[in-house]
């Protein structure tokens, strides 16, 4: 998962629902809560609460089947994947929050994110230190005073188009207005040069240049780039 791998190392208890939901929909027989909690390396407590947690967030159809002395066994449509089930839990954590922010420059300080967030600030640096030991090898590192996203700015579009490509966010991010123009226009161009793209090489073309038009009109003009 590249980006998001990363997020989720930054992101503990989120990581172990993934791991729970990946190992359940893998699973072809009963999980013992025991076995969940050996697994996770959380206590058999925890492991329930992650198991509740699990079946409130299950979208209609899904469920999580429950036997005394057996375990559990996720029931799922068999045309339907739980990617999108784990992409909104990556794109609600903190950490992905704060990259958006970053992202879009709407935050100048810690103090009004831990404010938004019920996080102490002390809790922040932890994780901003973290993120930037994982972070800095792909360019970019997070800023806590002033808060903002440091790195070349080719670095840090590049960032975030794998980040947002990854959690499929592109429609939560950007305006529908700007898509569909961008859109057409990849459509005018793959006309033009009779390029034959794909419908995945249009959604990565369409946020690539999405994300440019965005940052460029947050003080970074193309010009930077050239």
């Amino acid at each position: 998962m590249g980006v998001t791998k990363v997020l989720l190392q930054i992101e503990k208890k989120t990581n172990q629902m993934v791991q729970l939901l990946t190992t359940l929909d893998e699973t072809i027989t009963w999980y013992s809560i025991k076995k969940i909690a050996m697994d996770l390396g959380v206590t058999v407590s925890t492991a329930r609460r992650y198991v509740e947690e699990l079946q409130s967030s299950l979208p209609n159809g899904w469920e999580i089947a429950q036997q005394a002395y057996k375990g559990i066994l996720l029931i799922k449509p068999i045309d339907q994947s739980i990617q999108a089930i784990i992409h909104s839990w990556i794109t609600d954590t903190l950490m992905f929050k704060m990259l958006e922010l970053g992202f879009q420059e709407q935050a100048s300080n810690l103090q009004s994110i831990a404010q938004q967030s019920y996080t102490s600030i002390p809790s922040l640096y932890r994780m901003i230190r973290k993120a930037n030991e994982f972070f800095e090898k792909d360019g970019i590192t997070i800023s806590k005073s002033p808060f903002h996203i440091r790195g070349k700015e080719e670095d840090i579009r590049t960032f975030f188009f794998h980040l947002f490509s990854e959690v499929q966010a592109i429609n939560t991010i950007f305006q529908k207005d700007l898509l569909a123009i961008i859109h057409e226009h990849v459509i005018q161009l793959d006309h033009l040069i009779q390029a034959n793209f794909s419908f995945t090489e249009k959604k990565k073309i369409v946020l690539f240049v999405a994300i440019c038009v965005y940052r460029s009109k947050k003080k970074r003009p193309f010009q930077q780039l050239l």
